[in-house]
């Protein structure tokens, strides 16, 4: 029995989700309130919480826990690096200056 078809399907799948924008900040907004806590919980962290600590913090069983990280996860919002929970870098809108106005302005 051969595993390629096994293979070649998450592929093709995976290859479907890529085809979606990448995660945005404003992106959050949208999260249910529980998904939304724990986010918010992770990002606002003086340093690097473990999951049963982050857990403890938001008053959450293991279990609704465990949940709510595993799709923020499946969905890349939420990595653990060294054992600790972290927010996996998301894509930031830089700021330009439109059409250059502002360098303009200082030659009056």
């Amino acid at each position: 029995m051969s595993g390629d078809g096994m293979f070649d399907r998450l592929h093709d799948r995976l290859g479907e989700d890529h085809t979606d924008s990448p995660l945005t900040l404003s992106d959050l907004l949208d999260f249910p309130d529980d998904e939304r806590a724990v986010v918010r919980h992770i990002m606002r962290a003086k340093h690097p919480e473990r999951a049963h600590e982050v857990a403890a913090g938001l008053g959450l069983s293991t279990e609704e826990f465990a949940r709510i990280v595993g799709s923020l996860s499946m969905r890349g919002v939420v990595i653990t690096v060294d054992g600790c929970l972290r927010i996996a870098p998301m894509q930031s809108n830089a700021r330009v200056n439109p059409g250059g106005v502002w360098g303009k302005l200082g030659d009056l």
